[in-house]
């Protein structure tokens, strides 16, 4: 997008990627949102953004996910001059983005929070019509760390959690009445493109310790996955950081396996999420309304 053009739609949509860029949780979340947007959008990535084009289009509605490559300058025009709306999928308050990671990397526990990138954060999030967070869990620890979003309006602060389109979840059925028998291994999810927070080696390591039969299953589409991912008595997933809502663990329940999940599961212990089977289904399938609806 040329960076001083107008804008002839209501939603101008932010992001670092888009589905037709990288197939990730985040990515898939906010797709299957705009699936159900009533009103014509504009996808704008994150690195186009400019504050000549906040100028441009302040009169527009800005939905913000991940935007780690928007600039500060812009970000700022945002927050002064649009009205905008905020899915928060991880910890954008963290130079890393976890702050798990960022022990990992620096050795010290994460105090980003604390520091005048993280009050600015805490600031953009203050002035946005609605935050959107992915688990009550990842809700909990940005309180933490951030105690004045306590007395924040409830309606400000919305579990939207990870969002299917309906064919995805059409098709998780389909797979679920194929395979009523399960075989007697654990699915680990594995491969090259599995980020550390997956943390495959320990979710081997597990099984191991315990003499349980697993596969560490990669390199197959999103189709063949889920088909594989259908046939298996469970899912071992031990996340070796905070995972805020883990697309996986939701396919795997409604898939009818057994969920083995560690402590950085963050939806693990969500209300929504431990739901009967059909409750849970019915609760996913008006996720993609629920977030307009709620605008």
């Amino acid at each position: 997008m040329i960076t001083n053009q107008v804008c002839s739609t209501k939603y101008i949509i932010v992001s670092d990627l888009f589905r037709e860029n990288y197939v990730g949780g985040a990515e898939l979340t906010l797709d299957a949102i705009l699936n159900k947007c009533p009103d014509a959008y504009t996808k704008i990535h994150s690195i186009q953004v400019t504050p000549e084009l906040v100028e441009k289009n302040k009169d527009k509605i800005w939905i913000l996910g991940n935007i780690s490559q928007v600039s500060h300058a812009s970000l700022i025009e945002i927050a002064t001059s649009t009205k905008y709306y905020k899915i928060e999928c991880d910890y954008f308050f963290c130079k890393f983005r976890s702050p798990q990671l960022h022990k990992i990397q620096t050795g010290l526990d994460c105090d980003c929070h604390t520091n005048d990138y993280g009050r600015f954060i805490l600031g953009l999030y203050k002035r946005a019509q609605k935050v959107f967070f992915m688990s009550e869990g990842q809700l909990n620890e940005h309180k933490k760390v951030f105690p004045t979003m306590n007395s924040w309006s409830k309606d400000k602060l919305v579990i939207q959690g990870s969002t299917f389109d309906y064919q995805t979840l059409d098709l998780l059925k389909t797979i679920s009445k194929k395979y009523p028998n399960k075989n007697d291994k654990w699915f680990i999810q594995g491969g090259n493109n599995t980020s550390w927070i997956k943390n495959t080696n320990g979710c081997i390591k597990h099984c191991v310790e315990n003499n349980l039969k697993y596969d560490v299953v990669s390199g197959l589409t999103p189709e063949v996955f889920l088909d594989k991912l259908g046939q298996y008595k469970g899912l071992v997933f031990i996340p070796g950081g905070w995972d805020t809502n883990p697309r996986i663990t939701i396919e795997a329940k409604l898939l009818g396996l057994e969920l083995m999940l560690g402590d950085f599961v963050q939806q693990k212990n969500d209300s929504w999420f431990n739901q009967p089977m059909q409750d849970l289904y019915e609760y996913l399938y008006k996720l993609p309304e629920k977030f307009w609806e709620s605008l």
